[in-house]
């Protein structure tokens, strides 16, 4: 008896799981992980990225659930990030103020831009920026250079074509390992 009753309980909390994980699910969290791939992409830019270079994280800052992603990626990221030859340092940048991006490097978007992702991309193309997400989507469209993804395992794809407008390029060992579109 006790063990349908927890065969029960356990069936009812996924069931639970799903309901409310469907609202969730309409974007994969930024993990931890995904910011140390999209990190480690990075190192990889020739030429490479030196000393402190500054990192945005762009959100909406009307989407609480992409404040909450931008939120993550600048903890994954806390005082400095360090790749290769340089440190990532972090800042946030709400999506309707591009116009401080202008020393920055490196930007992560997080999700619930929505047409934001547009404009970012306009933005790192005039400004040699490299943009990462892991929404595949925004890799997929072409408004991201890398996308990264770290469950259910690593993968890491480069738009040739975003990256080609923003006069980026990789390392020979780097394109290798990723997938290109």
């Amino acid at each position: 008896m006790k063990k349908e009753v927890r065969s029960l309980a356990f069936y009812l909390a996924g069931l639970a799981g799903l309901v409310t994980g469907i609202q969730a699910s309409a974007y994969a969290e930024t993990t931890v992980l995904d910011v140390q791939v999209g990190a480690k992409a990075a190192a990889f830019v020739q030429p490479a990225l030196e000393g402190d270079i500054l990192t945005a994280i762009v959100f909406d800052p009307a989407n609480p659930a992409s404040k909450a992603d931008a939120d993550n990626i600048f903890a994954a990221l806390g005082n400095g990030l360090k790749i290769k030859s340089g440190t990532l340092k972090p800042k946030l940048v709400p999506v309707g103020e591009l116009d401080k991006l202008s020393d920055v490097r490196v930007v992560f978007l997080a999700h619930g831009v929505g047409g934001g992702m547009s404009a970012v991309a306009g933005a790192a193309a005039s400004r040699g920026i490299l943009t990462i997400s892991n929404d595949m989507n925004c890799v997929n469209t072409d408004q991201c250079s890398v996308g990264v993804e770290s469950k259910p395992k690593v993968s890491i794809v480069v738009s040739k074509s975003a990256t080609a407008a923003a006069g980026l390029q990789f390392g020979a060992a780097f394109l290798m390992m990723v997938k290109e579109r």
